[in-house]
């Protein structure tokens, strides 16, 4: 049960053990993250490469490991067989992102922001801005 992780390491055994057919890194953390939103991060490819962008502070590194991933690659920073350790290093990063991000909201507005939604929303305009 999702709602009773309380690590990454956690959301991971959850999904792994659930043993359901196309519930993986991507959606388990997905949903871990829309279940308990201050506690849990997504693993996807946009917060992923997002991830390396901050990670790296180098867009080139970041839409190497794009390209390489979609090409179906094993040498990829973003394989998908190791997004599991990948979401596990994510946290801090994640949350870099959000911080930087708080500086664009509006002046007076009034906000009580879940970090790591926060931090999805911009990993999703980075990537859609910025990657390839």
């Amino acid at each position: 049960n999702l709602n009773l992780a309380k690590t990454d390491k956690d959301v991971s055994k959850i999904i792994y053990e659930a043993n359901i057919p196309n519930l993986k890194v991507s959606v388990g953390t997905e949903m871990a993250m829309l279940l308990q939103p201050d506690i849990h991060w997504l693993a996807n490819t946009r917060s992923i490469w997002a991830y390396l962008l901050e990670k790296n502070n180098k867009i080139n590194i970041a839409n190497e490991a794009l390209r390489l991933y979609l090409k179906g690659s094993e040498d990829s920073k973003m394989n998908y067989k190791i997004w599991s350790e990948i979401h596990g290093l994510m946290k801090q990063p994640l949350l870099d992102i959000a911080k930087q991000g708080k500086g664009y909201i509006s002046a007076g507005m009034i906000i009580n922001l879940h970090e790591f939604i926060w931090a999805d929303a911009i990993a999703n305009a980075l990537y859609d801005n910025f990657s390839g």
